[in-house]
């Protein structure tokens, strides 16, 4: 078992947090009833808002909204009004939903793993032994991007910095130092840290959490998840903090732009991005719903005789 199996409990974290269990399956004796939800009138749920300004700096906030790893700020401006309250509608109807005591019970202890006292200790102590398997690995990956940036310089359909960037990626992965145990330590004080500021023992305390409660449980996570990545030198923010946005066009109501970034140490090709203005806020432009074509009539089978 490599280093990523060891580590999933932390990614298990923040699934387990932001979605409940489905026990549509589960019998009545195997499952824990969860809490009641307020009512509308008692609800603390709040939408902030429409922001004003121009789709430009509507793009340029999402992109600094992420970078700090803030998902209760990226998700209000991607966001239209209908689209926020039917999440929030979603999660008050998942968290009502009764829970399997396999899953209650799965929960609690991956959070006393990840919680209890000496928890770096032992977590390392797991992990230690697969570290250098998981060099290797990284090694074997590394070695295959030169073949996959070969590929992408055939492909005309790729865009035209794809191999420049494959290439980079590969030689960043084969500088990763994954085998490092100091850096491993580091990792996994970020993954407990976490942990211990969620103060969620059982999945009753999940389903206990107002939407913006999850938001808040879920920038914990989003961040340290990141902070992980940048032990390893993957540091998003250094991606995102790239970020350029131009202006195409802007009529009323829509809006053409394009972004660049720098991905590996190398700059994109301008990517295309059409916005539209709904609510007074500026969002990404919604696809048209997909209209189910008619079931053709056919000819009612003949009848004997005739």
């Amino acid at each position: 078992m490599h280093l990523t199996t060891r580590l999933a409990p932390a990614l298990a974290l923040g699934l387990t947090t932001l979605v409940a269990c489905d026990c549509s399956n589960c019998d009545d004796a195997d499952t824990v009833q969860s809490v009641p939800v307020a009512t509308d009138a008692e609800a603390v749920t709040t939408r902030q808002p429409s922001p004003a300004g121009t789709p430009a700096r509507a793009l340029e906030d999402m992109a600094a909204a992420l970078k700090d790893g803030r998902i209760s700020a990226l998700l209000p401006l991607a966001t239209t009004d209908e689209e926020f309250g039917a999440m929030v509608e979603a999660w008050d109807e998942k968290r009502v939903e009764p829970f399997s005591k396999d899953e209650d019970a799965e929960f609690k202890e991956m959070m006393r793993m990840l919680t209890a006292e000496g928890a770096e200790e032992l977590l390392f102590g797991m992990v230690e032994p697969q570290l250098a398997e998981a060099q290797q690995q990284l090694a074997m990956l590394a070695a295959m991007a030169p073949m996959m940036a070969a590929g992408a310089l055939q492909d005309a359909d790729a865009p035209a910095e794809a191999g420049a960037m494959i290439a980079s990626a590969g030689a960043k992965l084969a500088t990763i130092d994954i085998a490092n145990p100091h850096k491993a330590k580091q990792a996994i004080a970020i993954v407990c840290d976490a942990a211990r500021s969620l103060e969620l023992d059982s999945m009753q305390d999940v389903a206990r959490l107002e939407f913006d409660e999850v938001l808040d449980k879920g920038d914990t996570v989003i961040g340290a998840l990141m902070g992980v990545l940048a032990v390893y030198e993957l540091d998003l923010s250094e991606t995102l903090e790239s970020v350029r946005v131009t202006t195409i066009e802007v009529t009323d109501d829509t809006a053409e732009l394009s972004i660049r970034m720098e991905l590996f140490g190398v700059e994109t090709d301008p990517l295309p991005i059409k916005m539209e203005r709904v609510d007074g806020r500026w969002v990404m432009e919604r696809p048209e719903p997909e209209v189910a074509p008619r079931e053709l009539e056919r000819p009612a089978p003949a009848t004997e005789g005739k």
